[in-house]
């Protein structure tokens, strides 16, 4: 999923099963709500599927969500 403004992408989000593969927004952006935007979008998009849990593997270096 892409969130998007005046065709500039503002963040992107990836689900491959469960597990969120990719989770970025841009830094200029950040603090916005896009990425709760895109997390809930995804949230929603997994309990159609029926998925019980959302896994999320991040880094030291990551921002929290």
């Amino acid at each position: 999923m892409v969130a998007e403004e005046a065709q500039k992408i503002l963040g992107i989000i990836g689900l491959q099963d469960n597990e969120i593969r990719t989770f970025y927004v841009d830094p200029t952006h950040q603090g916005k709500g896009v990425g709760k935007l895109l997390y809930n979008k995804i949230k929603e998009l997994s309990s159609l599927n029926n998925a019980e849990k959302l896994i999320v593997r991040s880094s030291p270096e990551a921002e929290p969500i």
